[in-house]
């Protein structure tokens, strides 16, 4: 008993030193936001006058109007002195759409499985 009991703590010693360097070749993020013309600054920035617009009330569907995508290009530009293209803004506001829906999905999904898996469990 005492043989299978160091066993499994030289295994689990063994698995967390393991686990330790494979964190250390997982990449940031910011290896795959952040390319080109795009840092976090600009993304809030953007992202920012995007949302003003859309409390402002010049548009309320996730479709982006071609005037407030031109005028977000053009604040974009000026503020940073960076040329940016409508086209550049609007793949990037869909980046962000797309990756929006996706974590939407899988934080909903896990959600109802844990829901799911408490709803299952019997307390005595």
């Amino acid at each position: 008993m005492e043989k299978e009991l160091q066993d499994n703590q030289q295994f689990l010693i063994r698995h967390i030193a393991y686990s330790k360097k494979m964190v250390d070749k997982i990449p940031s993020q910011d290896v795959f936001f952040y390319k080109s013309k795009w840092t976090s600054e600009i993304d809030s920035l953007m992202l920012s006058l995007i949302i003003q617009s859309k409390n402002v009330g010049k548009w309320d569907g996730s479709v982006m109007p071609y005037d407030l995508l031109e005028h977000v290009t053009g604040a974009l530009t000026a503020d940073t002195g960076i040329s940016y293209t409508c086209r550049d803004v609007y793949e990037r506001f869909r980046f962000f759409e797309h990756r929006y829906r996706a974590f939407k999905m899988v934080t909903v999904k896990t959600i109802k499985q844990i829901h799911e898996e408490e709803s299952h469990k019997i307390y005595f």
